[in-house]
């Protein structure tokens, strides 16, 4: 049985002291721990009982300050954008439970080891724009700092090791991309190219005949 102090109800995204619940971690010392974020950006798995009681407040930094009031800079929660994206990138790559582990993980996609740490991706990537995620600029390597940034999904689909490049007059871009700069769908333009056979300059230069129409009237 469990002492008072531990049959309270623990949640994901509570808060003791400086550290946040991020999610549970099985027994610790063979009770209840959790794993969590410290507001210092470093994650450390405590017992349920020593968080609720109040015994530990952070991951060890209070004692190491010797003042609770010196890291108000650089709270962090692990509810934050940047926060989620991090645990996502490397869960994929490192935890073969997760559905996704299969095409990145299981694929050979790797967190370089400065990356392992929260702190240090922080420092190299800052936090997320709104309406971005994390991509890696070259596909064949892992995530690592010089070869990812913070994208939106439109740059992201531009971006894929699948999505087809097309050359004319020395420019390159995603089928995609040419679509929008002519003026016509993704669909015409690959039905152009792959069912009628037609050369990348007749595809990319002939107007459809719902343009020309609306511009002869």
């Amino acid at each position: 049985m469990f002492k008072k102090a531990e049959r309270k109800q623990a949640r994901a995204g509570d808060k003791f002291g400086r550290l946040t619940l991020v999610e549970p971690a099985g027994l610790v010392s063979g009770r209840p721990g959790w794993r969590c974020l410290c507001d210092c950006g470093s994650v450390a798995v405590i017992q349920q009982k020593r968080l609720i009681s109040g015994h530990t407040k952070s991951c060890g930094c209070i004692r190491k300050e010797g003042t609770a009031t010196k890291h108000g800079n650089r709270r962090r929660s692990c509810t934050s954008p940047t926060y989620i994206s991090w645990q996502a990138m490397t869960q994929r790559c490192g935890d073969p439970a997760r559905d996704s582990f299969g095409g990145y993980g299981g694929a050979g996609v790797t967190v370089c080891e400065r990356w392992q740490s929260f702190p240090a991706f922080l420092e190299d990537m800052g936090e997320r724009p709104d309406g971005t995620t994390i991509d890696r600029i070259d596909g064949s390597l892992g995530y690592q700092p010089g070869n990812c940034r913070w994208a939106t999904a439109v740059e992201q689909a531009n971006n894929k090791r699948t999505n087809r490049q097309i050359t004319m007059n020395g420019e390159t871009r995603s089928l995609a991309q040419w679509a929008v700069a002519v003026g016509i769908t993704e669909a015409c333009l690959r039905t152009r190219i792959d069912r009628l056979g037609w050369s990348i300059e007749r595809a990319l230069t002939t107007e459809t005949r719902a343009r020309r129409h609306v511009q002869e009237s």
